[in-house]
């Protein structure tokens, strides 16, 4: 009997001890990878802000789906929006407080390379990016913050 229980001590170790090995060797996402995409989700609803409209009329759409897209709902409809859009710069100006907000210009380079858009928007304070409101409120936004965004990530594009 005593044996018994000691290989189920034995094996239980074993068990323990894979499954440890196995959760290290696995890479977490880590903050700078949930920074990125916070940022990237709070750009996004940024630049909808000024364009949720135009985009929805030609990829056939509204705003709601676009939002929900950029937030990581529909895929499908994201990477139609990547293929028209290309890449959006957003600089914001140099004064920006919890109270007033911000002033940001974006900029949309559209992916055919023959369109240009510029808008400029008072983004609230809950739509700045948390590092461009880190910033703000360290008093060391000195210059315009200039963020750049795609609807589909770097990153998650090279995966695909």
């Amino acid at each position: 009997m005593f044996t018994i229980w000691l290989v189920v001590g034995v094996a239980a170790v074993a068990v323990v001890l894979v499954l440890a090995t196995r959760r290290r060797s696995t890479p977490a996402a880590g903050p700078a990878v949930d920074r990125q995409s916070r940022t990237h989700r709070e750009m996004g609803e940024l630049v909808l802000t000024a364009y949720a409209n135009e985009w929805a009329t030609r990829l056939a759409s509204t705003p709601e789906d676009l939002a929900r897209a950029v937030r990581g709902g529909d895929p499908d409809l994201l990477a139609a929006l990547d293929g028209l859009v290309g890449q959006v710069t957003v600089a914001f100006g140099a004064d920006g407080s919890p109270r007033t907000g911000v002033t940001a210009t974006v900029t949309v380079a559209y992916s055919d390379g023959k369109r240009r858009s510029t808008a400029q928007v008072q983004a609230p304070w809950d739509l700045v990016p948390s590092q461009a409101r880190a910033a703000y409120l360290s008093g060391s936004a000195q210059q315009p913050l200039r963020f750049t965004w795609r609807a589909v990530p770097p990153a998650t594009a090279a995966q695909n």
